[in-house]
């Protein structure tokens, strides 16, 4: 995406399951949090089914930045309080 001007990705573990990643629209400071299952290497970008962070992702002129995290616990802790809050439908945030 030409519109990710800033990324920080950091070094994945040798083994693990998930990542936690965050984009910042630098303009507004607004971010999306997310989750995803699966290896830093695919083309995963998001899931995110609000409307205002699609037009923002989606738009050329926007600056954002990607964050990636690596932390079993923290996935562990985030997965498992989302599915308790949500009724384990969904596993992401968004704001």
């Amino acid at each position: 995406m030409t519109n990710i001007i800033e990324r920080n990705i950091a070094t994945p573990p040798g083994s693990y399951e998930a990542y936690l990643y965050r984009y910042t629209n630098l303009k507004t400071s607004q971010q999306y949090v997310g989750i995803h299952k699966g290896s830093v290497d695919d083309a995963y970008n998001h899931s995110s089914t609000n409307t205002e962070f699609q037009e923002v992702f989606s738009r050329t002129s926007s600056e954002l930045k990607y964050c990636k995290f690596f932390s079993s616990y923290i996935y562990y802790v985030t997965v498992n309080l989302i599915n308790l809050i949500l009724g384990g439908t969904r596993t992401r945030l968004t704001q």
